[in-house]
């Protein structure tokens, strides 16, 4: 599990033969932007590959802000 600066966000990581997936959940009705410390490993500015999501979003990286729309959900990987 994952501390973001959303309460209606749960966001967790899964680390597997030195791949990572971060997976965020906008549980509440409305859109937003969301910040996650996916961990001290990840660079700032790193691409993260859209591997699932509920619609189209801006390409992600990490250290910055990730869209989620209302009750959307995205599954990312982790350089």
């Amino acid at each position: 599990m994952l501390d973001t600066d959303q309460p209606s966000v749960l966001a967790h990581r899964c680390d597997w033969r030195g791949q990572g997936v971060l997976v965020l959940h906008n549980l509440g009705p409305e859109a937003l932007q969301v910040q996650v410390a996916a961990d001290d490993d990840t660079e700032d500015g790193a691409a993260m590959a859209e591997l699932l999501a509920d619609q189209r979003y801006e390409p992600a990286k990490a250290g910055q802000q990730l869209d989620l729309g209302p009750f959307g959900y995205r599954w990312l990987r982790l350089r």
